[in-house]
Order: structure tokens, then sequence, then C-alpha cells
């Protein structure tokens, strides 16, 4: 290795070098501990050999030593501006990814149930499918499946009818990299599925392999939660043999879910699924012949599941917009229009009425351009006072 200043003699490079060091380090030890980014470090000892390296090489010696000296205060000055320069930006970096942490924390700091559905252009109904089509295929914009993932992303769990699964096979999870940018940046879990599944046709089909296919969410080893009705098929030896190498699915009885209690009535205390104790009134009836939604979202709380993803199908969600438990909602309209539309019945009539929602706005508002030509219409519940997640609305989920 050259040493710096080679036509100084030995005692001279040392009265130069030693009071720079002591300076240099004096500097980084003092003034720079708080940005912990070695990059700082690497710029500071890159500038100091740069100021070495440009000092004056006139006159003899003890005369350089002397204008080394000289010049060393200044530069030390400089040095430290373009260092706190860069300690401003470490900082501004540092405080700009706690705000996308902090923003997307946020977004995940959602409660209650939000339902999604997608329909066509057809100008007489709400599409949901096309007769005329051979299979079930997606027919919205990527930008609006992007949405889906972001939203499967910030809930607790995502459920759906069992014709749905029946339908498109759908595992339910997040994907398309919202599964690293999201669950992995704020430490979450991919969302638990939960199937809506009366008599168990969806598990009794998959163990009976009475079905073309085996269903992914049965298989993939992650938390499926089906409810049915045990009134009809009791579970057999062939599903509890089934189910025994499968822990990540759980079965709830919902004829087994009680109504919550009147005030008025006597108080009764009874141990449900899930371990948690309600006080009831009176047992649900044996003859119940659909699963309750207050008492699948009554039940999902007591799992600590609080934000409900309703994805479909259109039965499902026409269910949960009756029984007045849906908080909010994000309709997607996409530009394509069926042959031979399968009407879903519903539209803005059932959502005001029979849902109790209301429209804050779409996406159109906005950026037309923001969906790929897909218009999203975002509604909440009652007077709208809660509000949105977001103060613009294409900016949640």
């Amino acid at each position: 290795m050259v040493p710096l200043f080679p036509s100084l003699p030995l005692a001279a490079r040392s009265r130069v070098l030693f009071p720079f060091i002591v300076l240099v380090l004096a500097h980084d030890v003092l003034a720079f501990v708080p940005p912990p980014a070695s990059h700082l470090l690497d710029a500071t000892l890159s500038d100091s050999a740069t100021i070495i390296s440009n000092f004056p090489g006139r006159g003899s010696g003890r005369q350089r030593s002397k204008q080394i000296l000289d010049t060393i205060p200044s530069e030390i000055g400089k040095l430290g501006a373009r260092t706190n320069r860069r300690s401003a930006l470490a900082s501004s970096d540092d405080d700009q990814s706690s705000d996308s942490i902090q923003a997307a924390q946020a977004k995940l700091a959602v409660t209650g149930v939000t339902l999604k559905l997608a329909f066509d252009s057809s100008p007489n109904c709400w599409g949901i499918a096309d007769l005329s089509a051979t299979k079930s295929e997606r027919f919205t914009s990527p930008q609006s499946l992007d949405m889906v993932h972001r939203l499967r992303a910030g809930s607790d769990c995502v459920l759906v009818g069992k014709g749905t699964v029946v339908a498109d096979d759908c595992t339910l999870t997040v994907r398309r990299g919202y599964e690293t940018t999201v669950l992995e940046a704020t430490g979450r879990d991919q969302p638990t599925r939960v199937v809506l599944d009366s008599h168990l046709e969806l598990v009794r089909d998959h163990v009976n392999k009475s079905c073309s296919t085996s269903y992914k969410l049965l298989e993939d080893g992650l938390p499926v939660i089906i409810y049915h009705l045990g009134t009809t098929n009791d579970v057999g030896e062939d599903i509890e043999a089934f189910l025994r190498n499968r822990p990540a699915i759980t079965l709830v009885d919902a004829s087994k879910l009680l109504e919550p209690k009147p005030e008025s009535d006597s108080d009764e205390t009874v141990l449900i699924q899930g371990g948690s104790l309600l006080t009831v009134s009176v047992p649900a009836k044996p003859s119940v012949q659909s699963i309750a939604p207050l008492l699948v979202v009554q039940d999902l709380h007591t799992r600590g599941i609080h934000h409900i993803m309703v994805e479909g199908g259109a039965a499902t969600a026409l269910s949960f917009l009756r029984a007045g438990v849906v908080d909010r909602a994000i309709i997607v309209k996409a530009s394509v229009q069926f042959q031979e539309p399968l009407d879903s019945n519903i539209d803005e009539g059932v959502l005001t009425k029979e849902g109790g929602l209301q429209m804050l706005g779409t996406s159109d508002d906005g950026d037309s351009d923001k969906f790929g030509g897909d218009c999203l219409q975002y509604w909440v519940r009652g007077d709208g006072d809660e509000g949105w997640p977001a103060e613009v609305l294409a900016d949640w989920p």
C-alpha cells in the first residue's frame, strides 16, 4: 500500500494525519451515531481520502505540513455538512419506510364484514356468469384482481358458499405478490378460508371421489372452517378419518350455534364450539334449513376473526345482505358484457333496501383507468358516518 504524502518525512506525516484522524473519528462517533446506516461511514471515509489527496503539494516538508494543518478545519466543516445531508436523507428514507409500514397497518386495522362482488355490464341485470360459456372464467381486469388480493391480505378470513368452490376450485389465498409485500411485511398469515356448506357435500364428494376434481383448499394444509347443518347426514367415519390427517380443517355444526339471549329472558350459559361462553335464551330449532350469517359472524369473532371478507357467490352475498351484517361493499362492474348473463338477483335496490347500504362513490370519480376499464362502486352501512377506511375511496384496500 502506498503511504499518504510519500514526499513528506515520517514525522511530518504523523503531525498531519494524527489530528485529522482524531477529528474524523470524533466527528463520526459523536455526530453520526443515530443513523444506523453503514453507507454513511463508507461515504465519510471516501470523502476523507479525497480531502487528503487534494491537499496542496508545494514547498518543503515543514511548509506542506503547515499548509495541510491550516486546511483541515475548513475541510472538516465541509465533510460534516456533506455527512449531515446524508444523515438527513437516510433519516428521511427511514421515516418514509416507517410511514409506509404504518399506512399498511392502518389499512389492515379494519373490522366487520366487507362484501366483494363482480358483475358484467349487462343493461338489464347484474350478471355474475355467462351461461353461454363452457367454463367459469375471470372477467374482470388484472387491476381489479390485484384489488381482490389486497382485500384478502387485509382480511382475517375469506368466506364463500360451497358453489363457488365447486365452480372455481379456488384456494382463496393471497397471491400476485401481495403475500410478500403485505403479509410478510406486516407479519400476517394467510387468511382463514370459510365455506358455508349446509350438507357437507364438498367434503363428502372430495372424500368419496364422486367429483371430477379434488378441491385444493382441502389439501393445501392452510386453515379452513366449514359451517354445515348437522340435522341431515351426520359426519360419518369416512369423513372423520379424512379429518384426522388434516388438522387445518375445522367443521362447525351451525345448527348448534345459539341465538343471543334477549335481556328480558332468564340467563342461561352454554358452551358452544370455539370454546366461548355465550348467554342465550333458547336453543336453535332443530328444523334449521339454512346457515344464519349473524351466527357465523358471531362464531368467527369468538375464534379471533374480526374482519370477514365475503367473496361470493351471489346466494351467499344475498343472505349476508338480508341479515344486515354487511358493513361495506366493493362492487366491481366489469367492462365486458355477457352474451347470456346469469342474473345475480342483486342490484342497487337490494344493496340499499335489504342491505341497508348507501353508495359513497365510484372509482370513475377519480382515475377512470385505475382499474383497467372496470368501474368500482364503494358502499357503506347506514348514513356513512363511519366513512371509508381511506380518505380516497380507491386507496383501500
